[in-house]
């Protein structure tokens, strides 16, 4: 009987030690939290042609007639919906949604945001500018991707025809992208079962704009967090070819359907208050001391 006693007790603290063991290295993470918003139902948001009469012939940098603007809005209780763990942003993500037009390099689309309460946009970022548009009549863009493939001087001649989503850690430049597609071929359209391809934003010089930097830091480089991110997001899409492609193109309707905007935090980790293997010990020298009294 002693024996049995004295086995228990060893396989007890045994117990107890791969208890405190595992209580000192395991962990918990949560995934951080993924706010998305958009810019309401889906609906045919045309994209008009660019009327030469209206800037004498020179496509504007942004003219409200022939520019289509999409606005995203986030509020406090889009945060509260959401578990927000207070963790600092480590990803932004620009979303347009069944967004069709012929040539992609008539395009150019942009993003403002304004603060809640705030009268004008305080940061803003190119999504991509009339990608492969002859640099200097060197037959390329500035970043070196090729015009097209008949080098008729108008950028790319690709498509668009379905939703795009831009992001820093996006696998290719956008303008890439569109300048390796095929004459009336279709670029790449996001897969919304596997979430790619993702862009990452081009500039006018079709080298890669930082969206994390422009909408996700504080100007110094440090992460904002969900509640410094409430507020108005506003896409501008603007046809800028003095080309008019009058509505249909080979089919393709010059429009798209919403715009969307989601921030992702970090992960958290937690280790185990020490409380739990305080518990765990009283339990097993209790249950010890049952066994001896049997």
């Amino acid at each position: 009987m002693i024996i049995r006693q004295r086995v228990f007790v060893y396989g007890a603290m045994l117990l107890l030690s791969v208890a405190l063991t595992s209580s000192a290295i395991a962990q918990v993470t949560t995934p951080g939290t993924f706010l998305p918003a958009n810019s309401g139902s889906f609906a045919v948001n045309p994209i008009p042609d660019f009327d030469p009469s209206l800037a004498g012939g020179i496509a504007p940098a942004v003219n409200i007639a022939n520019t289509t603007f999409s606005t995203v809005t986030i509020t406090q209780d889009d945060l509260d919906a959401v578990n927000d763990n207070g963790q600092d942003i480590v990803d932004v993500f620009f979303t347009i949604e069944g967004l069709t037009h012929s040539h992609a390099s008539d395009l150019t689309v942009s993003v403002a945001y304004t603060p809640e309460g705030a009268s004008s946009a305080t940061r803003t970022a190119t999504l991509f500018e009339r990608v492969g548009i002859l640099d200097g009549g060197s037959g390329n863009g500035a970043n070196g991707f090729v015009d097209n493939q008949n080098g008729d001087g108008f950028g790319s001649n690709a498509n668009l025809n379905g939703s795009y989503r831009f992001a820093d850690r996006g696998t290719q430049l956008f303008a890439q992208a569109a300048t390796s597609t095929g004459d009336n071929a279709v670029v790449p359209v996001l897969n919304p079962i596997t979430g790619v391809p993702i862009y990452q934003a081009t500039g006018a010089t079709d080298q890669q704009v930082g969206l994390f930097s422009a909408f996700a830091t504080d100007g110094n480089g440090n992460a904002l967090q969900l509640v410094d991110i409430i507020g108005e997001y506003t896409f501008a899409i603007s046809d800028r070819s003095n080309q008019t492609t009058n509505g249909a193109v080979n089919g393709i309707q010059q429009s798209f359907t919403r715009t969307n905007v989601a921030f992702q935090t970090a992960a958290t980790t937690a280790i185990p208050e020490p409380g739990t293997a305080s518990a765990m010990l009283l339990g097993l020298i209790g249950l010890a001391a049952r066994r001896r009294r049997a």
